[in-house]
């Protein structure tokens, strides 16, 4: 069914769900906007993927899909590398659908008692019902986090996030910045861009947590591979910062549940976060 017109549908919903997370940036991506209930644009694009195999692949071919649903809506990491796993599963969907043939059997179970769950197309349909209600669910959460973000940039600097900056070690490390000592790993922290005052406080701020991740997953028993922090933020005409925002990514083989936990944990202890949190003064001693 994938030239079909229902099949083309889905694939070009979930072409346009990737597309507005593909056209964010790591820290908006993984900005959970603050309403109750809310996710992140990496927590609806990674739900979509899940809930797309759930009722493609096992539903309708019969093949066992390995899901953690409860995770999805945790997830956070870079958006480059969910964007190629969403990309990946685009075209297995696209592969997918050609098997699934029109008045196909429904395998699974999940669809038993509802009106639509008797048919492939039935079934189908209830994926681009999710797929469109997603979309724009996506695209209300990119417009709020986005926005403030942009709202106190003064346009004089002509830069897009010149206060971003990054914290990498272990497997994270990254290939370009300067390398500092680090009592976690052998080989260093990798951070930067470091030519400004401001990109320096942010960095305090991603060494920090990077520190405390390490510190924490250490007495929980969890084992970290990598950790990455980005770090942004921005300031308003006479100097006063508009706000510090941090994404965290980790390398962990460690339950997606179990690293939520460490990060919140991380959240609360954080030492450098605190300390802006609750404000500081600031005197030059004559």
């Amino acid at each position: 069914m994938d030239e079909d017109v229902l099949g083309r549908f889905c694939l070009a919903k979930l072409d346009e769900i990737i597309d507005v997370v593909a056209g964010m940036d790591d820290v908006t991506a993984n900005r959970v906007p603050e309403l109750p209930g809310a996710n992140s644009a990496y927590q609806i694009l990674t739900h979509c993927l899940g809930m797309v195999s759930e009722w493609t692949r096992q539903e309708l071919l019969g093949q066992p899909v390995r899901r953690d649903r409860e995770a999805e809506f945790v997830a956070s990491g870079p958006v480059a590398e969910l964007v190629a796993r969403a990309r990946v599963a685009r075209e297995e969907l696209r592969g997918d659908l050609a098997r699934i043939g029109p008045g196909g059997p429904v395998r699974g179970r999940r669809g038993e008692g509802r009106f639509w769950g008797g048919s492939a197309e039935g079934v189908l349909l209830h994926v681009l019902e999710e797929l469109c209600q997603h979309l724009g669910h996506l695209e209300i959460t990119r417009d709020l986090v986005v926005a403030p973000a942009d709202a106190g940039r003064s346009s004089a600097r002509g830069e897009d996030a010149p206060f971003r900056v990054r914290a990498g070690a272990g497997s994270l490390r990254g290939e370009e910045g300067v390398v500092l000592p680090h009592g976690w790993t052998e080989q260093g922290v990798v951070v930067g861009p470091a030519a400004n005052g401001a990109q320096l406080l942010h960095l305090s701020v991603a060494l920090c947590v990077l520190n405390d991740v390490y510190r924490e997953a250490r007495r929980a028993g969890l084992a970290v591979d990598g950790v990455s922090v980005v770090v942004d933020g921005d300031f308003d005409d006479r100097w006063r910062s508009t706000g510090v925002e941090y994404a965290v990514t980790l390398d962990s083989p460690a339950p997606t549940t179990d690293q939520a936990r460490l990060l919140d944990a991380v959240d609360e202890v954080a030492e450098i976060p605190r300390v802006l949190r609750a404000g500081v003064a600031v005197t030059r001693v004559r």
